[in-house]
């Protein structure tokens, strides 16, 4: 959610010190974050700066289940 340090960042964060900035892509048309306060996906306020949008980018929907 806004303001984490998310698995995506953590994950990000350990394959470009393995496999370097071009060894790897996260793919999916999201890249915001849950907002408590707007009860939405509508946040961008990640909390490291150096974490790029390339790397932002994810299939994952608050709250939203397999079918």
């Amino acid at each position: 959610k806004a303001g984490d340090h998310t698995w995506r960042y953590r994950l990000w964060r350990h394959l470009r010190s393995c496999l370097g900035e071009d060894g790897f892509a996260f793919v999916g048309p999201r890249e915001a974050l849950y907002d408590a306060e707007a009860d939405a996906a509508v946040s961008y306020a990640y909390p490291d700066g150096d974490f790029p949008p390339h790397a932002r980018r994810h299939l994952a929907g608050w709250g939203e289940g397999w079918q």
